[in-house]
């Protein structure tokens, strides 16, 4: 396989096969400290991860 020598706004990464590993990384270790259970539905944080991104645009 030939290595790419640059990128533009159309190159495409690999880091997408990444975010699944991460981001169960990450519930994972919520559930550990018991800020979330298994059962606890996506969209009962969604209203707080929606108001930290207007806040941190106002900034």
């Amino acid at each position: 396989m030939a290595l790419a020598r640059g990128s533009d706004a159309d190159t495409v990464f690999r880091l997408a096969s990444l975010s699944k590993p991460i981001g169960t990384t990450v519930v994972a270790h919520q559930v550990g400290t018991g800020s979330v259970s298994c059962d606890t539905p996506v969209r009962s944080n969604l209203r707080r991860i929606a108001l930290l991104m207007l806040m941190s645009t106002q900034n």
